[in-house]
C-alpha cells in the first residue's frame, strides 16, 4: 500500500482508495492528517520563525509552559522559575520548573 495524501481520519493510496486511519499516532489521533485549523497554524508560524534551538530564548517556550501550568491540576500547578545560565559561552534564559 503506497499512501499519498492524509485528510483527517483518513488515509489515500496512490489510486485514490480511501481507509480509516486506525495506526495513527498520538497528533493524528488528536487532531486529524492535514486538519485545516493546524495547517493554518503551521504556516502562519512558518512564516515567522520555521525553526529555532533552545540556545535562543523565544517567548512562545514560556507561554505555552504558564499556559499549560494553568490546566494543571491543584499540586501540581507549579510556579516557574526563571534563571540565566551560561551555555557555550551564550547567555540565555531557561525556563526551569521545580521538581514536586
Amino acid at each position: 500500500m503506497n499512501i499519498v495524501e492524509g485528510k483527517m481520519q483518513y488515509l489515500y493510496d496512490e489510486s485514490g482508495r480511501r481507509y480509516l486511519d486506525a495506526f495513527a499516532g498520538i497528533v493524528t489521533v488528536s487532531c486529524g492528517h492535514c486538519h485545516p485549523e493546524v495547517v493554518d497554524a503551521i504556516v502562519k508560524q512558518t512564516k515567522l520563525l520555521q525553526h529555532t534551538t533552545t540556545i535562543y530564548l523565544h517567548h512562545a517556550v514560556s507561554d505555552f509552559a504558564e499556559a499549560l501550568a494553568q490546566k494543571m491540576p491543584g499540586n501540581l500547578k507549579v510556579p516557574l522559575q526563571y534563571k540565566s545560565c551560561n551555555f557555550w559561552h551564550i547567555h540565555k534564559k531557561v525556563l526551569c520548573i521545580p521538581s514536586l
